[in-house]
């Protein structure tokens, strides 16, 4: 059974902004593409997975295992019809997140060459699709942003389905991203 990294990060819903009237739908659609795709890379650069990337490959090798990047996502509010009249869209952006998460792997491939790695990305629901892919996972391990407040929950919604609903041991790693 492959180990399984699931780093989960939420989609967030874009406002509306009022466009000018002249832009057509295509235009419109596409330029909201472009800018999601662009928000879910910047997203994505830098050390907040470190911890995250480090403690699976660390594992994986460790253990001999391959590992398996699991990036859920849902097509933002502001697409309203968009998928509906031009199905590809949603499918463009997942290779465009999926061309996102390979190059954050890359230099781990690297570092691990011995670690088999397959990378995939999904539409829906984090928790559940996370859920889904613990079922035949030795180890699930998915990130916690930090919060700097002392009550209330410390950890987000999706890290708690997987704990309560997978077959597989969990293991939590703290991102460097604070919450507030």
């Amino acid at each position: 059974m492959p180990l399984r990294l699931v780093h989960v990060e939420e989609w967030p819903n874009t406002p509306e902004v009022p466009l000018p009237y002249v832009r057509d739908v295509t235009e419109r659609a596409e330029s909201l593409l472009r800018d999601a795709a662009d928000r879910a890379r910047k997203d994505h650069i830098g050390p907040p997975c470190e911890a995250l990337l480090g403690f699976s490959f660390a594992e994986a090798a460790r253990r001999g295992l391959p590992l398996r990047f699991l990036h859920s996502w849902t097509l933002p509010a502001s697409y309203g019809y968009a998928a509906v009249m031009d199905p590809g869209i949603g499918k463009e952006l997942g290779d465009d997140l999926h061309g996102g998460l390979d190059g954050l792997l890359e230099p781990w491939r690297k570092r691990y060459a011995g670690v088999e790695v397959e990378a995939e990305t999904v539409v829906g629901s984090s928790a559940y699709q996370l859920v889904e892919a613990s079922q035949t996972a030795r180890l699930v391990i998915v990130g916690r942003r930090s919060r700097n407040v002392p009550l209330g929950p410390h950890l987000g919604h999706v890290a708690h389905a997987v704990i309560h609903h997978s077959p597989a041991p969990v293991a939590v790693v703290p991102l460097m991203v604070p919450l507030m």
